[in-house]
């Protein structure tokens, strides 16, 4: 996966376009000006598309798109319509595994060449631009063994672009300097530590010639080359990366007019950033985390969201999505918050339980046999958890005012005593022991309703062992009744309450896991519900949302199938009936929670998942009339279990917070959409 940020719609903010190497596909988010971006449009490549650029190839005043497609043989170019679509590629054959595609005008003519490097075939391709957007057959130069990236500088100062080749096994750089009218030197050729693999070109040591910064990608390292001012290099330097350095980058992050170094790191699965100390050497400054599986391979350095400060954007190839690292303005950059609570979390709320005005986080420590609360600051951050013990292992917590004093109570189901807990709040956000009532067995999943229409929410718990789910009707008073007992599909893991068929009734909805399908039990009145209606999903669902996707006044129904790592939806026809849409949309991996939110309020509910194995969110935008945009991913912690919604900074724009079960924590993302 390979990303690069540049304007391509001409509005004067940075746009993100992505080569998706499984995908065969590059991608193009559009910026929203305020450092997010729209759904991506994707755009068909060659086979296994490795490494993106973009120049304007046709002198229309619009780029264009320009990968290396290393499955294909070939590089592609994508003409810019001038809106910031693009046309179909256009292909041209190269030698064997084309690995990385650069521009330059090489011949003087003002009209953009591509130079790739076939890492195969140990040589280097340019194609010069004849214009009528075509290339001419390209001239041949050997390389060193497996050139893997190349870039264009001027690096002894005649005013035409020279070549700087990355030789993966020979380890070496090769230099080709360009002797004019689009013809090279012979490679002069530099040593370098195990493996390089990517390059940066900047003056780095203010002597107005430019330098080199290689990463070694065996070595864990990264080397410096300055110039001695005639295009020869000197005085290596190296520094320290984290794991497997895959791509380097430079570019001011300070604004002191010195370019910094930004590291990714592929096996630490993090970027490392150099700060420059003003001489050409550098000094270690943080690290930033891109989420546990996210693989990072390339990144760029741009101005996301018009504050004049450089932000980061990391391609991570694992999750198949691109991290957003907004510049603080304080040589730091933001990251995904995350916040320690007890051993396990597996679900999380957000919700204002003590009456400030700001959503706090309520989160179930699965091993830890507790509740952790943790309290807003008022400035969309934290205090650390205060804890309440619970009689066994809480598997999941809905919250909700169940004796009408106007604060937040708390419900917790405890699978491994077959029980639920109540825990009320005592009007200034702190709680009493739990209240236990007996349900059958394995209670996994919660819900509140109104069942019977006395103004008064009742407790709907899904028993994964005994197949039923249990509805705990409400006293009046905080106290509630025996469970009624209803009975379901085989595994039942998750339930939702709502209106299915308009009556005025809320009814239930299960995802029947063992079953493969959604079971809906209406409510006919009086506490009484019909047999199960039951709708086939084909595979093991592990959670479900309800709400109207496609606008036609009936509540849908919103599917995460956990086996095959996508969502679906039952639409709501008429007459108690559901359709199973044909349509599957893929997510990173194993969606194992799912809701529905208006994320960018058009008024239209968007879905959002949270993938168990690959340690991220995504979100689907709706479209509208039941159709959904591509996803767009954000990392989270390590193996995030449950998810949820709320504004917790009070900006009007939803947050979404995730319980991590892997690093016992939760994170909160600001603003995602």
């Amino acid at each position: 996966m390979s990303v690069k940020a540049v304007d391509v719609n001409n509005d004067n903010k940075p746009d993100i376009i992505a080569a998706n190497f499984d995908a065969n596909n590059v991608e193009v988010l559009l910026n929203k000006g305020d450092g997010t971006f729209n759904s991506p449009k994707t755009y068909s490549t060659g086979l296994n598309p490795i490494s993106v650029t973009l120049d304007d190839i046709d002198g229309d005043n619009h780029l264009d798109i320009i990968v290396a497609n290393s499955g294909a043989n070939t590089v592609g170019i994508l003409i810019n319509a001038g809106n910031g679509s693009f046309s179909s590629e256009i292909t041209y054959r190269t030698n064997v595994q084309p690995r990385s595609v650069a521009t330059a005008d090489v011949n003087g003519d003002n009209r953009p060449d591509m130079i790739v490097v076939n890492y195969e075939s140990n040589n280097m391709n340019i194609f010069l631009n004849t214009g009528n957007r075509t290339f001419s057959i390209p001239e041949n130069y050997s390389t060193g063994l497996n050139p893997i990236c190349v870039v264009t500088a001027d690096v002894n100062a005649d005013n035409q672009s020279d070549i700087i080749v990355v030789n993966y096994r020979s380890n070496s750089i090769s230099i080709f300097i360009n002797t004019g009218y689009g013809t090279f030197s012979v490679a002069q050729n530099y040593s370098t530590n195990a493996n390089p693999i990517s390059i940066a070109v900047a003056d780095v040591d203010d002597d107005n010639y430019l330098d080199l910064i290689v990463a070694n990608y065996g070595a864990n390292n990264i080397q410096i080359f300055l110039n001695t001012g005639n295009g020869t290099f000197t005085n290596k330097k190296s520094y320290l990366t984290g794991s497997f350095p895959y791509s380097v980058s430079a570019a001011d992050l300070n604004n002191d007019m010195k370019p910094d170094i930004i590291i990714v790191n592929y096996g630490a699965e993090n970027i490392r950033i150099l700060l420059n100390k003003g001489n050409g050497t550098f000094a270690s400054k943080d690290t930033y985390e891109t989420g546990s599986g996210s693989e990072p391979v390339s990144a760029a350095a741009v101005d996301v969201n018009g504050d004049n400060l450089t932000d980061i954007i990391v391609a991570n190839s694992a999750v198949s999505n691109v991290g957003v690292f907004i510049n603080a303005g304080d040589e730091t950059f933001s990251d995904v918050a995350s916040y320690t609570s007890g051993s396990s979390p597996n679900s999380v709320q957000a919700v204002d339980v003590n009456n400030d005005g700001y959503a706090d986080i309520i989160v179930a420590n699965l091993d830890g046999s507790n509740v952790g609360i943790l309290l807003n600051t008022g400035e969309g951050s934290f205090l650390p958890q205060t804890t309440y013990g619970t009689s066994g292992n809480p598997q999941n917590i809905v919250v909700a005012d169940v004796n009408n004093d106007s604060m937040i109570d708390i419900i917790v189901a405890n699978a491994n005593v077959d029980n639920i807990g109540v825990l009320l709040n005592r009007n200034n956000g702190t709680f009493p022991s739990e209240t236990t009532y007996t349900s059958y067995s394995s209670p996994i999943y919660l819900a509140v309703g109104d069942m019977n229409n006395d103004k008064k929410l009742d407790i709907i718990v899904a028993n994964y062992g005994s197949n039923t789910v249990g509805i705990f009707l409400n006293n009046g008073n905080g106290t509630f009744a025996s469970p009624l007992i209803l009975r379901t599909g085989s595994r039942p893991t998750c339930v939702a309450v709502g209106d299915m068929n308009n009556d005025g009734r809320p009814d239930i909805v299960v995802a029947n896991y063992g079953q493969a399908a959604v079971g809906i039990l209406l409510n006919i009145g009086n506490s009484k519900f019909q047999s199960q209606l039951t709708y086939s999903t084909g595979y093991k669902l592990y959670s479900l949302a309800i709400a109207d996707i496609n606008g036609d006044k009936r509540l849908d129904i919103a599917i995460a199938n956990f086996d095959i790592s996508t969502v679906t939806f039952l639409i709501n026809m008429y007459n108690n009936q559901f359709v199973l849409q044909t349509t599957n949309y893929s997510t990173s991996g194993y969606p194992i929670s799912i809701a529905a939110f208006d994320f960018n309020q058009d008024s239209k509910p968007d879905i959002i998942v949270a993938n168990y194995a690959t340690s991220n969110v995504d979100i689907f935008l709706n479209y509208g009339q039941g159709l959904f945009g591509p996803r767009t991913s954000y990392a989270t912690g390590y193996l995030p279990k449950h998810l949820t919604v709320a504004d917790v900074n009070n900006d009007r724009i939803s947050d979404v917070i995730v319980a991590n079960y892997g690093y016992q924590n939760v994170s909160v993302l600001l603003g995602v959409c």
